[in-house]
C-alpha cells in the first residue's frame, strides 16, 4: 500500500520534472524564439514567440522573472524547480 501512495504523490506533485536552471539558460540564449517554452512543452506559445519575436520582448522579460521567482509552469501546470 505504501508503494501505491508514493506513485499517487508523484503524479499529483506541484513540481515539474523540468529544471528551472535549464529554462533560465534557454530564455537567456533564445527567449525571443521561444526555446524555453518548447522545453517545457508549451509548443503553441513557442510558435507565437517565434512569430512575434518573443511577444516584442515583453513576454521574454516576464518569463525570465517568472522563472527566477519559481512561478513558471510546464504544460501540465506544474512549477519548475531549481535542482
Amino acid at each position: 500500500m505504501s508503494e501505491y501512495s508514493e506513485n499517487v504523490d508523484d503524479r499529483n506533485s506541484v513540481w515539474s520534472d523540468k529544471d528551472a536552471l535549464v529554462a533560465l539558460v534557454l530564455v537567456a540564449m533564445g527567449g525571443f524564439i521561444g526555446l524555453h517554452r518548447f522545453y517545457v512543452g508549451k509548443v503553441a506559445s513557442g510558435i507565437v514567440y517565434i512569430l512575434t519575436f518573443g511577444v516584442f520582448g515583453i513576454g521574454v522579460l516576464c518569463d525570465e522573472i517568472m522563472i527566477v521567482r519559481s512561478r513558471f509552469t510546464d504544460k501540465h501546470g506544474k512549477l519548475l524547480k531549481f535542482f
